[in-house]
């Protein structure tokens, strides 16, 4: 079918019918993948990096143990304003610009890092970091749900985190290979981290969002972009297409409005995700985070503390990868009760057990079932709300997840300090059990399910 008979009419609710049917994945999907994936690398090689690089940074600039919280919290306090401002230009603007001038901000804010020579300067620096982070993070996921197929949605974010996942441990073999080498060569690795500039250009032969070009009533386009991806998928099968499911009506949407994400079941599910996303920044960040240091405060040296976060870190790529297996085969919120399940025990393992075979055992088992979660989440934000609050809404869940982040720093410090080793991984535990409780009581059912059949459900649907 042509362009100009598909949006002959003014169809919208046609048009996204035709888009979802194409259950196969074409070379496009895949170059968005891959284009996402490269630049989620960047994201996860920093926020990775600051743990790696902490104990350097903390004695080449002088800083005490409470400094390094706040400035391992200021990032966090960007990536909050990133998701918030970037969720909501996404929503106005399109998916795209805004991955585009995200991704710039985060490779400027990290080469500025380089050049930081004071507690001041080195917040700064991460605020604008994390800023371009969370917003370049927030809607490549967003991107994701809206251009690929219902049932595969939850196994793309997957694969989409285990690519951005080898930033991690990218971050760690070159901290490990380079920053031991001179009490300033830390900064070589947010040189390094800068380069997130060269895969920028890259977005801008993405095509835009189609969900979003229906809601704006850019039909035509958005037929032009369906009837591209519906060639690709018949000369990969050779075998016509399945017949359009029939959508909840839909077409051009209301602007974005902040009332009506404040009001009945939208505001309903912003504030199950967003405690859910508090308690889980509180395990995963503080764990991750503070890895490295705390290996270094329990009297490992920082080789062995690193070496052992090399191999942890790659654990959660294995992590990300397994999800693809079963993310689209378990109902979302079941799958991280199971995961948190295990996670417990396992932190309580990690801080209770003095050996540092049993800490690269039990660290690597966390390092993957928290990526599982963690894909998990990231796949489930955006389903849950209509088009034109989808980024505003995942915003705020996001948002909160990275603030949390900070505060979580900042915790974390003062538990060690006051009260120990172990005591941080006891309450690891014990958020990581109420935060898998809580998802899975009040999450939606959101597995195979359309993103117009889900958010149907605002006007009267069920879990």
């Amino acid at each position: 079918m042509t362009t100009e008979s598909l949006a002959s009419g003014m169809d919208a609710t046609k048009i996204g019918a035709r888009f979802d049917r194409i259950s196969v994945v074409t070379r496009k999907h895949w170059v968005i993948l891959w284009t996402l994936g490269a630049l989620g690398i960047f994201d996860a090689f920093d926020l990775a990096a600051f743990g790696y690089t902490a104990p350097a940074i903390r004695q080449d600039l002088g800083l005490s143990l409470g400094q390094v919280g706040w400035v391992a919290s200021s990032v966090y306090i960007g990536s909050f304003l990133g998701a918030l401002v970037g969720g909501r230009l996404a929503d106005r603007h399109g998916r795209r610009p805004v991955l585009f001038v995200s991704a710039v901000i985060y490779s400027l804010g990290s080469l500025a890092t380089v050049f930081a020579t004071s507690l001041e300067t080195l917040i700064a620096c991460r605020v604008v970091t994390g800023l371009g982070a969370q917003a370049l993070t927030l809607v490549s996921f967003l991107y994701l749900s809206e251009m690929f197929p219902a049932r595969l949605r939850g196994r793309f974010a997957a694969l989409l985190l285990g690519i951005s996942v080898l930033g991690a441990p990218l971050a760690a073999v070159l901290t490990w290979t380079i920053v031991p080498h001179g009490e300033s060569h830390w900064r070589w690795i947010y040189g390094i981290g800068a380069l997130g500039l060269l895969i920028a250009v890259t977005v801008r032969r993405l095509p835009e969002s189609v969900r979003w070009q229906i809601r704006r009533g850019e039909l035509g386009v958005a037929a032009a972009t369906v009837v591209a991806f519906e060639d690709e998928a018949l000369a990969k099968t050779g075998k016509p297409l399945p017949e359009p499911v029939e959508l909840p009506r839909g077409g051009p949407e209301p602007a974005t409005s902040v009332r009506e994400l404040l009001s009945g079941k939208n505001l309903e599910r912003m504030a199950v995700l967003t405690i859910s996303m508090i308690m889980f920044a509180y395990v995963i960040y503080g764990f991750n985070t503070w890895l490295t240091t705390l290996l270094v405060e329990r009297g490992y040296s920082q080789q062995q503390a690193l070496t052992a976060a090399v191999i942890i870190s790659l654990a959660g790529f294995l992590g990300s990868v397994s999800a693809v297996a079963f993310a689209d085969r378990i109902e979302r919120k079941k799958l991280v009760l199971a995961v948190m399940i295990v996670v417990a025990p396992l932190l309580l393992v990690f801080g209770l057990v003095d050996s540092l075979v049993v800490t690269v055992i039990t660290g690597s088992l966390l390092s993957g079932s928290l990526q599982i979660a963690l894909a998990t989440m990231y796949a489930y934000s955006p389903e849950i709300f209509p088009t034109h609050l989808r980024g505003l809404g995942a915003g705020v869940g996001g948002g909160a997840f990275r603030l949390s982040a900070a505060f979580t720093s900042i915790i974390v410090g003062f538990v060690l300090s006051g009260f120990g080793f172990t005591t941080v991984f006891v309450v690891f535990a014990a958020v990581a059990v109420a935060f898998g409780a809580v998802f899975a009581m009040f999450g939606e059912r959101t597995k195979g399910r359309t993103l117009e059949d889900i958010t149907a459900d605002v006007r009267g649907g069920k879990r």
